[in-house]
């Protein structure tokens, strides 16, 4: 039958060609469907599932600051194994709490031009700020916070800043606060029970918040 098609080559030469052809086809169709599965799994390694403005009381942010200098392979986990460790969330966890807010450890970020990561928790305004620890008092205000929902061990839900601004946008929060130097303030929220306890597929959530601007209102 190949003889027919293409008459001037040998008969073990059309098997082969045919055979070759056949394989790259095979092959490059394992590539295209495996890299498809791998985008489906990647994509759906973290999602964000709530969107929503929240109000925040005046509150006094306690914890320690640490820089980009810090960061170990990418990241600041090393540092929170730190607080856990010593002892540190104990220490403030004792000078009180505010009732009227979610609860949970912040990593709190002031950001551009410099960028800040702290790790500590809101407390009362008015709470006296132990030796070795830092503060950032924020005044009375709304936050637009998004509910990510993933895996802690792939750490995508780490990620997710840019789509956490693309859907706040979406739904009418595009302007930011910022504080005397000009940085925007975020934090990241590790609220127990959303955090601390996994679903039926391992999942969690991180509250990813983000002071909004004071005169911004939604029109």
């Amino acid at each position: 039958m190949l003889k027919k098609y293409w008459p001037s080559m040998s008969e073990n030469n059309l098997f082969f060609s045919f055979s070759f052809s056949f394989r790259i086809e095979i092959n490059w169709y394992i590539v295209y469907n495996t890299y498809k599965n791998i985008r489906k799994e990647v994509i759906k390694m973290a999602e964000i599932i709530k969107i929503y403005k929240e109000k925040l009381p005046a509150l006094r942010f306690v914890g320690k600051c640490y820089t980009d200098a810090d960061r170990i392979n990418g990241g600041f986990g090393h540092l929170w194994g730190e607080w856990f460790q010593n002892g540190w969330f104990a220490a403030l966890e004792q000078l009180g709490a505010v009732k009227q807010i979610e609860n949970g450890h912040l990593g709190f970020m002031r950001c551009y031009p410099n960028f800040e990561y702290w790790i500590g928790v809101f407390l009362p305004p008015e709470v006296t700020v132990p030796e070795g620890y830092g503060f950032i008092d924020l005044a009375e205000g709304e936050v637009g916070v998004c509910w990510i929902k993933g895996k802690d061990d792939d750490g995508s839900i780490y990620n997710m800043h840019e789509k956490c601004l693309e859907k706040l946008k979406e739904n009418g929060m595009s302007e930011y606060r910022t504080d005397d130097t000009n940085r925007n303030l975020f934090f990241e929220r590790y609220n127990c029970p959303r955090f601390t306890e996994k679903d039926e597929q391992d999942n969690i959530i991180l509250d990813y918040g983000i002071y909004l601007a004071e005169w911004f209102c939604i029109l």
